[in-house]
C-alpha cells in the first residue's frame, strides 16, 4: 500500500459512512446508548462510594484518626497545626471517658467523649441525628447520649445522669440535653458526648485522648507524614482505610462489579454492531468485487472496512461520552435519594442521597472499550470480504 493510498481508503470509508446515514445512525445508536449508560453507571458507583466514605467518616472518626495515651499534653496546639495543612478542614481533640452512667435505679456502662461542642457539631454528623432535645451547650454541664443508652437508663432530655468510675467514685453529673440515633448499636447503646465544663480537669488528665482529622473534600489527600509530625510522639495516625478495611473491600467490590458489567455490555454491543456490519458487507459484495477486479488488494479492502468501523465507533463513542457526562452533571445538581433502600445500612447513617461523580477511569474505560469494540465488530465482516476473489464476489452478488 503506497503512502498516497493511505489517504484514499479512509476517505472512501468516510464517503460510505455519510452515504448510508440510516445504517450509520442505527449502528451508532447502539454505541451512544452503551457508552452513555456506562459513563453514568461509573459516575453513580463513584458517588455511592463517596457517600459511604462521607457517612462513615463524618459520623465520628474522621478521614484520619489517632489515639493518644493518657497524660499526653499539647493536643490543642497539635490540632491547630494540623488545620494549617492543605486539605485538612478540622482536627478535633476528644478525651475518652469510660464510666458507669446512673439515673434513678438504672445503670449502664458507657463511653463518654469530652469534646468542644461548637467544633464537634461543625463537622460531625451526630448533631444531625438528634431525635429529641438539642446538641449540648459549651457553657452548661449537659450532654448528648444515644437512644439505646437513654432507653437503658429510662432518661429523657432535661433529666440528670450521674457518672461513676470503675472504683465507684463520682466523676460528675450532667443534664441530658438531647438524644441521638444512628442505627449503629455500638453508638446508640454506649456512646455519649459531654462538653469540657461537665468534667473536671483532674478527671481528663487520666483519660486517653484521640484526634480526629476531617478533610476538606472527598478527594483531598493531605500528606500523612506531615500530619504525623504535628502529632505527639506516641500518637499513631491511621487513615479511614486502615480503620475500616470492610468498607475498603466493599468499595473495591463495587468497582470490580462495575468493570465486569462494562465488559459484558460492550460485548453485547459489539455483537450487535458486528451483525450490522455483516449485513452491510453482504449487501456490498458487488462493490467489493468491482474494487478487487480493479486491483484493490485484500489488505486494502480490510483496511477500508476497519476505517468505516473506526469512524462510526469513534464518532458514536465521543457522543456517548458527552451524553453520559452531561447526564451525570445534571443528576449531580440535586443527587439521587436512596434513603428508602439504605435506612438500615450503617454506611448510610447520615444521608442516603448520592451525588454521581465523573472520574477519569469512568471516561477512559468506556473510550477504550469503544475502540476495542470497533476492531472486534470489524474483524468478521472484513474476513468475509477479504477471503473471496473478485470472480467469487461478483458471482455471489
Amino acid at each position: 500500500m503506497t503512502p498516497a493510498a493511505l489517504g484514499v481508503w479512509p476517505y472512501m470509508a468516510l464517503r460510505f459512512v455519510l452515504r448510508h446515514r440510516r445504517k450509520t445512525l442505527a449502528t451508532g445508536s447502539f454505541i451512544v446508548l452503551g457508552t452513555a449508560v456506562l459513563v453514568f453507571l461509573q459516575a453513580l458507583t463513584a458517588g455511592i462510594n463517596d457517600t459511604m466514605v462521607l457517612n462513615t467518616t463524618r459520623l465520628h472518626y474522621g478521614n484520619a484518626f489517632a489515639e493518644v495515651p493518657a497524660g499526653t499534653g499539647g493536643l490543642k496546639d497539635a490540632a491547630a497545626a494540623l488545620e494549617t495543612i492543605k486539605g485538612v478542614h478540622r482536627a478535633l481533640v476528644r478525651h475518652r471517658l469510660p464510666v458507669l452512667a446512673v439515673h434513678g435505679g438504672a445503670a449502664a456502662p458507657a463511653v463518654f467523649y469530652v469534646v468542644d461542642p461548637g467544633r464537634e457539631a461543625d463537622v460531625t454528623a451526630i448533631a444531625r441525628r438528634i431525635t429529641a432535645g438539642r446538641y449540648p451547650s459549651a457553657e452548661k454541664p449537659e450532654g448528648l447520649i444515644g437512644q439505646g443508652l437513654a432507653r437503658q437508663l429510662a432518661v429523657r432530655p432535661g433529666q440528670n445522669v450521674s457518672l461513676m468510675d470503675g472504683a465507684g467514685h463520682s466523676v460528675g453529673v450532667f443534664t441530658v440535653s438531647g438524644i441521638f440515633e444512628t442505627g449503629i448499636d455500638y453508638f446508640d447503646n454506649t456512646i455519649g458526648y459531654l462538653p469540657v465544663q461537665a468534667v473536671g480537669g483532674d478527671v481528663l488528665s487520666g483519660c486517653a485522648a484521640e484526634v480526629a482529622v476531617f478533610y476538606t473534600a472527598a478527594g483531598a489527600d493531605p500528606p500523612l507524614d506531615e500530619m504525623q509530625r504535628d502529632l505527639p510522639e506516641k500518637a499513631i495516625l491511621k487513615t479511614w482505610e486502615q480503620l475500616m478495611p470492610d468498607l475498603v473491600q466493599l468499595i473495591r467490590l463495587n468497582r470490580t462489579s462495575m468493570r465486569i458489567i462494562m465488559v459484558f455490555v460492550f460485548i453485547l454491543v459489539g455483537f450487535g454492531i458486528s451483525n450490522s456490519f455483516v449485513l452491510t458487507i453482504v449487501e456490498r459484495f458487488r462493490e467489493f468485487g468491482i474494487l478487487k477486479a480493479m486491483g484493490v488488494t485484500s489488505r486494502e479492502l480490510v483496511g477500508m472496512i476497519f476505517c468505516e468501523s473506526l469512524i462510526v465507533c469513534l464518532a458514536a463513542g465521543l457522543t456517548g461520552l458527552m451524553t453520559g457526562y452531561v447526564l451525570t452533571q445534571l443528576t449531580a445538581v440535586s443527587g439521587i435519594d436512596f434513603s428508602g433502600f439504605t435506612s438500615h445500612n450503617r454506611y448510610f447513617v447520615v444521608s442516603g442521597r448520592v451525588f454521581p461523580r465523573v472520574t477519569a477511569p469512568g471516561l477512559y474505560w468506556p473510550a477504550l472499550l469503544v475502540v476495542g469494540v470497533s476492531f472486534m465488530s470489524s474483524w468478521l465482516p472484513a474476513r468475509i470480504a477479504a477471503k473471496k476473489t473478485a470472480a467469487e464476489t461478483l458471482r455471489f452478488s
